[in-house]
């Protein structure tokens, strides 16, 4: 009889089959992941103990010491470690772009999210970022941002995006809980949360992990980790970028500010609805408000959740 425990081992290693991406001892601890029924926690060496139970049933592998699945093959490390080399040299330049973007008026937090975070891209992904912007100011730091980075040669946009930087997620600070836009059934969101990168701005970060520890219910240990993980983002408190971009939001204050954000976000509506009009998208796939401009018209969180339940329940037969 397996206990609750190895259950909760096997989703995670059967959530990270997916991407054919072995763990390490530590990280199939850190990413535990609970079912909605009963919230499973252990130490590192508790999970240890259980992962050496699952390779005695005949149920997980330990190869070069990754974890992973025992029908996945031995191949997954090296992809792993190839795929670990792109992600470096794509976060050198979200590195270069959020230094640069520390100074633009209203940005909060910019953390890179999707492949690149997660170490799973190929040669042609692009890079995603996560913005949080101040309140009353959405359409005007996008615009600022959208702007600087085309000048810059690094927007994706059209046919543009090996290694360009995607800009499709916005939050103000004001609506920094994402459970509204979560499906039913979403564990690639819980994930995302999980493993998004601050690269800017570790204050709030701090206070979006907080406003989102939902996802604790699912993911016990990654409370625990956010702080100390948001404690390595650059602050940008000091210095240049804190003076440049307290002069540009004092020039964008007042009622000229207000009209200001009044006109971009006309628009920008504009664009954006011409655009996500040829794409058909489902529920909080596209949110666009004076809080959120959401736009991932090929939101795959549904094909994924299809895709993880339909494994671990041929995971779970093979264990009986």
């Amino acid at each position: 009889m397996f206990s609750p425990l190895t259950h909760s081992i096997i989703r995670t290693l059967t959530w990270f089959s997916l991407s054919h991406y072995p763990l390490t001892t530590f990280e199939c601890w850190q990413y535990l992941y609970s079912d909605n029924k009963e919230l499973v926690t252990a130490s590192p060496r508790e999970v240890e103990l259980a992962l050496q139970v699952l390779v005695e049933c005949g149920v997980v592998k330990n190869y070069d010491g990754f974890w992973q699945l025992a029908d996945e093959p031995a191949f997954n490390i090296n992809l792993r470690f190839e795929r670990a080399r792109l992600s470096i040299i794509k976060r050198r330049r979200a590195w270069w772009a959020t230094k640069l973007l520390a100074h633009i008026p209203f940005v909060r937090l910019v953390a890179l999210g999707n492949s690149v975070a997660f170490e799973t891209p190929n040669l042609q992904s692009d890079i995603d970022l996560f913005i949080v912007v101040a309140p009353h100011r959405l359409y005007t730091c996008r615009f600022f941002v959208t702007a600087f980075l085309q000048i810059m040669g690094w927007r994706r946009h059209g046919r543009h995006f090996i290694n360009r930087l995607c800009l499709s997620f916005y939050v103000t600070t004001d609506t920094l809980n994402l459970e509204p836009v979560k499906k039913t059934n979403d564990p690639y969101l819980q994930f995302w949360l999980a493993r998004l990168v601050p690269w800017w701005g570790s204050d709030m970060y701090k206070k979006f992990m907080l406003a989102n520890n939902w996802v604790n219910k699912f993911l016990p240990n990654v409370g625990r980790l956010n702080k100390i993980w948001g404690s390595y983002a650059f602050r940008g408190e000091l210095g240049i970028a804190h003076f440049v971009q307290h002069f540009g939001e004092v020039a964008w204050e007042g009622v000229m500010g207000d009209w200001g954000e009044g006109w971009l976000k006309s628009g920008q509506l504009r664009r954006i609805n011409k655009f996500v009009s040829k794409h058909k998208t489902g529920r909080g796939d596209v949110v666009i408000n004076n809080n959120m401009i959401k736009i991932h018209v090929n939101d795959r969180r549904e094909v994924m959740a299809k895709n993880f339940n339909s494994r671990l329940t041929q995971v779970m037969a093979n264990m009986l």
